[in-house]
């Protein structure tokens, strides 16, 4: 079976172990999973706001992957987890994560989503020299952005 997305609960849980809060059969905290839920959301917006989640259609809209908390796409899961373990270690009085590189997860994260096409459209003024009649002339570059790590 695959999973095309992970429930916020199950992205909550394996944040509570990367955290290494979690013993081998034992039940997590409700207070404990509740604490790091509330990083959730926050998280999820962040990512979004530096453009770390979402893509560029080739009509130029911009579609965002990562706005539904009770649907991590697989491709995201393991890194939003750790990075929801890095926004709330300093709740269980952690200043790192015992296993983990939050910086990592970042740039796997960028990888995985494609930035996609991209015109840049700009203006410049051009001066006929032998009528010195000034015209707008508008470029455009068109390119295709790829992953900043790769």
């Amino acid at each position: 079976m695959t999973l095309s997305t992970f429930s916020r609960t199950q992205v909550v849980e394996l944040a509570y172990a990367r955290l290494g809060l979690s013993e081998v059969g034992q039940p997590a905290d409700d207070e404990d999973l509740a604490a790091i839920d509330l990083h959730l959301e926050p998280l999820m917006a962040r990512l979004n706001a530096e453009k770390i989640t979402y893509h560029v259609a080739a009509d130029g809209t911009t579609i965002t992957e990562l706005d539904d908390p009770e649907a991590i796409p697989a491709k995201a899961f393991l890194d939003v987890a750790i990075l929801l373990a890095d926004a709330a270690k300093m709740d269980f009085g952690m200043a790192a994560l015992p296993q983990d590189d939050p910086a990592m997860s970042v740039m796997r994260l960028r990888t995985v989503w494609s930035v996609g096409a991209t015109q840049e459209n700009y203006e410049t003024s051009v001066t006929d020299l032998d009528t010195d009649v000034e015209t707008t002339v508008t470029h455009r570059r068109n390119e295709t952005l790829q992953g900043e790590y790769f």
